[in-house]
């Protein structure tokens, strides 16, 4: 079960949560072909996307990123329609994180 209703309250608190973010989506592949589709499907969709083999030499690991206002409603709908992407390829949807940084900042000039 995924508690995106926490995580946003927890962006809320720490910065402002009406600026947009740029949030990482985590997505297991069970082989290189299915990461390839995946990650042609994600960037299609907008994401910008990384592929690796992941930590256990096995699966594939994709990140896919993009820049929104993490709302407890897109977050969740996110969710549903990543879970029944990767469904499709026998992956897994692993979940989000958001960086929350200003994105100001002379770090990201």
């Amino acid at each position: 079960m995924s508690n995106d209703a926490g995580a946003v309250r927890e962006i809320a608190a720490a910065c402002d949560g009406d600026v947009p973010r740029i949030v990482t989506h985590y997505v297991y592949a069970p082989t290189g072909e299915a990461a390839e589709a995946l990650t042609s499907e994600l960037r299609c969709r907008g994401f910008r996307v990384e592929t690796r083999m992941s930590g256990d030499g096995v699966n594939w690991l994709i990140s896919a990123s993009h820049e929104v206002v993490p709302t407890q409603e897109l977050m969740g709908f996110i969710r549903s329609a990543m879970n029944e992407l990767v469904a499709g390829y026998g992956g897994e949807y692993d979940g989000w994180e958001a960086d929350v940084r200003d994105l100001q900042s002379p770090a990201y000039d």
